[in-house]
Parts: C-alpha cells; structure tokens; sequence
C-alpha cells in the first residue's frame, strides 16, 4: 500500500511540473522584427549528418509568429516572454530535411528558447520534438540569430 501510495505522489509530482504554466510578461517590442539565423545540432552525430540550417523568424508586437525552421514552415505559433528568455513554441509544417535519420522521427513540433537580444542579436537553444509535452529523444541544437531587415 505505501509503494502504491509513493507511487501516486511521485506521479502526481512530475504531471504537475508538466502542467504548472511558467510566468509570462509581456513581449519586448526588441522582439517585433525579422530574425535570421543559423542552428546546429548538439548531437554529433546529427551535426556531421546534417550541419548548419537555417532558422528564420517574424515575430509580431501580439507574440505570433511566422517563419521557417530549415525546409519545415512554422504553424500555429507564439511567443511569449519568460523572465529575460524568448520562448517561441509552434508546429512544423513538414520535415525539417528533406532525407536522413530525423524524416523518420515525427519531429513536427518546435520549442525556441532565446536570450534578450543585445546588440541585434540573440543567441540560445531550438528543440525539435514529436509531442507538445515531453519527448525523450528531443533533439536539441545551438542557435544563434541576428535581426533581419
């Protein structure tokens, strides 16, 4: 009974630190323009295979957001400001490659998490994902952007 028990808080634990909305503020006007950029993956093996891509945002003063991840447009979404970090969360349209290991692995959702832009740049990470929630095998890649006109 008490493993049962354990068992149900420690779930109930980890589902709460999935729901639990993080605090938003409103969106830096420094956020309302066009941004390009370059992004690579941190896995090694991913990086030789595919390199460098490129990331291309429009962000509007009300958080939507347009744009492309590598061959994959963004759809449905929005980014909202958490603390001194960017988040961008979205789904992608098709595949961010057109071949290789990754086609294969659903990832057709897209979190970007960016540090306040300083001197027309910005610099962080971009999650490729198969779910809105939690995906083990997410994919992570270094991301560096400079505002575009």
């Amino acid at each position: 009974m008490k493993k049962l028990l354990l068992c149900l808080v420690l779930g109930a634990a980890a589902l709460g630190c999935c729901v639990i909305s993080q605090r938003t503020e409103p969106l830096s006007a420094a956020w309302g323009e066009a941004w390009k950029g370059r992004a690579n993956f941190l896995d090694r093996d991913l990086a030789s295979e595919y390199g460098d891509f490129a990331v291309d945002l429009a962000i509007d003063d009300a958080g939507k957001v347009v744009g492309r991840v590598g061959n994959a447009e963004l759809s449905e979404a929005t980014a909202h400001s958490n603390g001194a970090e960017l988040v961008i969360e979205g789904l992608l349209d098709s595949d961010v490659f057109d071949s290789g290991s990754l086609s294969a692995q659903g990832k057709d959702h897209v979190v970007l998490i960016l540090t306040s832009p300083a001197e027309a740049a910005s610099e962080g990470n971009l999650h490729l994902k198969s779910n809105g929630v939690f995906d083990f095998t997410m994919r992570v890649c270094g991301l560096k952007l400079e505002r575009s006109e």
